[in-house]
C-alpha cells in the first residue's frame, strides 16, 4: 500500500510516518507539506490512501478533495474534535484527533485496506449487467449500454438506451466499479468512450465531444490533458 501523508507541519508527517512504518506491513509512505505540491505527487505517485490534515498550508482539507475529479481513499487529521462528522459527510475513510497513536492509525488503514481489495474485486466488466431501482422501477442493462452518469444531488442519473434512472450511489463511488472505458470528464459527469461519436477541440486546450445520442459534452481542462496523454498517438 502507498500513503502519501499531507501536513504543513513536518514533525506531524513524521510522527505519523514513523507509526505507520513501524506497525504496518507493505506499507510506502511519502510526505508533502501542502495541497499544492500534493496535486503533482498523487499523478505521479498513485497512492493507495492520502492522510491529510484539515488546513492545509495553502488550502482548506475539504476543498482540496473537492477540486480532485477522483481522490483516493483519504483519512483527515485534526485537532478540532467536533471536525469528525464534518470529515465524514465529505466521504472520509476516517477522520483521527490529534494526538494520533498506533492503534487509531492500525484501525484506519484495516478500514482503507478492506476498501482497496473491494475496489480491486468488485470492478465491473463491459458485458456485465446491473440492476438499478428507481423508485418502482426496475432495469438490468449491460455495462456497455451505459453512455452517461452525471451527479444528481448525493446520487447519480444514468443514461441509456433511451431511458435514465436514478442510482443511490455517488459518482464517485460507481467509478470505483467501472470498467477503463468510463471516462470521468469533469467533477459531475462522466461518459462511456465507446459512446463517442466525434470529438473536437474547443476553448482553452479542452475539448467537445459527441456521443452516439446527439449529446454534446464538454471535457474539462484538467480532464482533456488526461484524455489526450491516454490517446493521442
Amino acid at each position: 500500500m502507498q500513503v502519501l501523508i499531507i501536513d504543513p507541519d513536518r514533525k506531524r508527517r513524521r510522527h505519523i510516518k514513523k507509526e505507520l512504518s513501524s506497525s504496518v506491513d507493505e506499507i510506502t509512505c511519502y510526505e508533502s507539506a501542502s495541497a499544492s505540491e500534493a496535486y503533482l505527487l498523487i499523478p505521479e505517485l498513485e497512492p493507495d490512501l492520502l492522510i491529510l490534515h484539515r488546513y492545509l498550508a495553502d488550502q482548506d482539507g475539504i476543498s482540496f478533495i473537492a477540486n480532485m475529479d477522483n481522490p483516493p481513499a483519504f483519512i483527515f487529521l485534526t485537532d478540532q474534535p467536533e471536525f469528525a462528522q464534518q470529515a465524514m459527510d465529505n466521504h472520509a475513510l476516517d477522520c483521527l484527533t490529534y494526538p494520533v497513536y498506533r492503534i487509531q492509525l492500525g484501525q484506519a488503514i484495516t478500514k482503507a485496506k478492506v476498501l482497496i481489495n473491494y475496489k480491486i474485486s468488485s470492478v465491473l466488466k463491459e458485458h456485465d449487467h446491473v440492476l438499478i431501482k428507481d423508485g418502482q422501477q426496475c432495469w438490468y442493462p449491460k455495462i456497455q449500454q451505459i453512455r452517461l452518469l452525471e451527479t444528481y444531488g448525493n446520487y447519480t442519473r444514468l443514461y441509456f438506451d433511451d431511458q435514465q434512472a436514478l442510482a443511490h450511489r455517488s459518482l464517485q463511488q460507481l467509478e470505483n466499479r467501472l470498467p477503463d472505458s468510463f471516462f470521468r470528464i469533469n467533477r459531475q459527469r462522466m461518459i462511456n468512450l465507446n459512446h463517442i461519436k466525434k470529438i473536437e477541440p474547443a476553448a482553452g486546450e479542452t475539448f467537445e465531444a459527441e456521443l452516439t445520442c446527439g449529446l454534446r459534452v464538454h471535457i474539462s481542462r484538467r480532464r482533456s490533458k488526461v484524455f489526450r496523454e491516454m490517446k493521442e498517438l
